[in-house]
């Protein structure tokens, strides 16, 4: 097969640019939709209402990381899991997990108020639970498993499991592969929007991962600032313009994540042994959309990861410098 010519390359390398630049602007969308109704989303929420955990009421449970089980002897007013499942046996009123399961048992009440609401996680109601009329019943990363049995309002029963949100104990089987699919696109496909001195920057900030890490925390602080903020000031003032920003910058976030994800995977697989640019690539995403499925650390992996690619894919220099030329040392 005869080599391609200079101008073959640019083309094709050109090319190669728009089709995965439309790819990842495609999966933006979904990632937009994903990531308004998560868990982090709502603990963002929660945060800055002021409603730290754990509440000052005395008679409510909150759990880090370990399931919680609501015995039938007791009688609560919240139960709150973060990172983990709760199994409802006894009383309570209100239920909330952060990447985990709710289950309950034949015999209990499903309250009123805020309901029950698993933030990446489903819901499953056994036979013979007692509903309230107008309880809120809301999974957010998995469905609402309801016995036929019961009788159930279904204008205040959603379920969301076309979502997967890593961390969660829970696997929806549609939300994975999609997770799969649209993570590996972004990781493959985002290493062809980057070459030449850009490219090697995006390098030099990968091979720093700390300092790209804080970097892409700044940037997220400032992003959902402008999201929850700043955009709704927008809203008042010039309502296209500000509809034209929340889908901009989240759009722009993506292209950077994807970049700095790609040029990381890479240098991870390099690490392994894979001296093949591309092949390196796919190994390393590969690996990496394996350690985020797991749950609980799954979370801590997807957070790392996206933070160091959001700093690294902007291709900023912290603390970089410049080697001196041989005519600036004489």
């Amino acid at each position: 097969m005869p080599e391609m010519t200079a101008d073959q390359r640019r083309a094709l390398r050109r090319s190669g640019f728009v089709v995965a630049l439309l790819a990842i602007f495609v999966s933006s969308l979904y990632w937009i939709e994903w990531g308004g109704p998560s868990p982090m989303d709502e603990l963002w929420n929660v945060v800055a209402d002021h409603n730290y955990f754990p509440p000052a009421d005395p008679k409510s449970r909150v759990q880090y990381f370990r399931n919680l089980e609501i015995a039938p002897s007791e009688s609560i007013a919240y139960a709150t899991c973060i990172l983990c499942s709760i199994t409802v046996r006894g009383g309570v009123g209100e239920v909330a997990t952060y990447w985990g399961d709710i289950t309950y048992a034949s015999g209990t009440t499903l309250g009123g108020g805020q309901g029950t609401r698993a933030n990446g996680g489903r819901i499953t109601l056994a036979a013979g639970v007692h509903v309230w009329n107008g309880a809120v019943v809301h999974a957010n990363g998995g469905d609402v498993i309801a016995d036929p049995s019961l009788h159930m309002n279904p204008y205040w029963v959603h379920g969301s499991p076309q979502f997967f949100y890593p961390g969660q104990r829970s696997y929806p089987k549609e939300a994975v592969l999609r997770f799969v699919l649209l993570t590996m696109v972004a990781g493959v496909l985002g290493g062809w929007l980057v070459w030449g001195s850009f490219r090697t920057r995006v390098e030099e900030a990968v091979r720093r991962p700390v300092r790209s890490a804080l970097l892409g925390a700044v940037l997220f602080a400032l992003a959902m600032t402008y999201l929850s903020g700043l955009s709704s000031l927008f809203l008042y003032i010039f309502p296209p313009l500000a509809l034209v920003f929340l889908t901009l910058v989240p759009i722009a976030y993506s292209v950077a994540v994807a970049i700095g994800f790609a040029v990381a995977a890479e240098r991870i697989g390099s690490l392994a042994g894979i001296t093949h640019h591309f092949t390196a690539r796919v190994a390393g995403v590969a690996l990496l959309i394996a350690l985020m499925l797991i749950p609980v650390a799954g979370l801590f992996v997807t957070t790392a990861v996206a933070l160091v690619a959001l700093g690294a894919g902007t291709g900023i220099r912290l603390g970089v410098r410049r080697k001196a030329s041989p005519s600036s040392t004489r």
